[in-house]
Formats: structure tokens, sequence, C-alpha cells
């Protein structure tokens, strides 16, 4: 049984209704992009959420993160849905394809935080914090910078 509930009628209420996000398309950066695939997007980050993140919350209660010898340590499935998440394209979704991104407009990891962090808020701060740091790197960073970090940093895979 799943902790993490959510109306999705609720959701693209506010979306469609109030925010009109559909209108992000009508903007030059985004005119690849239709209310279809936005939409398709949210359903996605609420189909990853409720799957594959909100299970961590019981595990994380059961195996704690340890802080040994130096090192922390964290349940084997948060690095697993660490991968997950970037693999799947989440810390990419609003990112600069030149560097592996997928440019959707920035609203758009508003709402997928807003799925992420209600199915499991002790494991969305590692991606979130990994995007703001990719988007510093990518705002203030030399190109070799950019481009030895950022897309790895996008993708979800280990940097060292």
């Amino acid at each position: 049984m799943t902790d993490f509930k959510i109306d999705t009628r609720d959701v693209f209420y506010i979306l469609k209704e109030q925010l009109n996000y559909a209108a992000l398309c009508d903007l030059a950066p985004f005119a690849d992009l239709n209310e279809k695939t936005l939409d398709l997007m949210v359903n996605e980050a609420i189909h990853f959420a409720k799957g594959v993140l909100d299970p961590l919350n019981r595990i994380a209660e059961e195996t704690p993160l340890a802080f040994t010898n130096g090192e922390v340590r964290c349940p084997a499935e948060f690095k697993e849905a660490f991968w997950q998440y970037g693999n799947d394209g989440w810390t990419a979704a609003v990112g600069d394809p030149a560097y592996g991104g997928q440019g959707f407009p920035l609203m758009m990891r508003i709402v997928i935080n807003e799925m992420m962090y209600g199915a499991c808020q002790a494991f969305n701060s590692a991606p979130s914090l990994t995007f703001g740091a990719a988007r510093l790197i990518h705002s203030f960073g030399s190109e070799s910078l950019k481009q030895l970090f950022v897309s790895k940093m996008f993708s979800g895979c280990c940097c060292g």
C-alpha cells in the first residue's frame, strides 16, 4: 500500500485552468513542446513518485542513514532510485539539451519536485541538490567544467 496520495484531477486543474501551463509551449524556446507532452511528463512524474520513491519511506525507516568511519551510508535502494531518477531523465528535464538536458520549461522542475518531494522527501533532496549544482556549473562554470560534469550529473551517474 502506498502512502503517497495525489488527486491528478486537482493537479491538472491547477496546471491547466489556473496556470495555463500549455501557454509555455507558445514561447520560442519551447515551440517543439505541446500540452500533451507536458501532461505526459506530469503523469509519468506521478507514476515514478508512486512506484519508485514512495516505497523508499519504509526502507528509510527500517535502514536509516549511517555515518561510519567518515562516510555516509544510505540504503542500496536509495542509490538505485538515484540512478533510475537520473536515467529516466528527471534530473535533466529542464536542463540545456547541449549537456544532456531535455529543455523543458523551468516550471516543470517545480511540478516534478512537487511529486517527488511528496512521495519521499528524504530521497529527493539528493537529486534536487545535484540539479542545483549542475545548473550552477552550467551558469558560471568554464566550458571544460560543463563538459566534464553537467551531463553526468543530469544522468545520475557517479562523477568520481
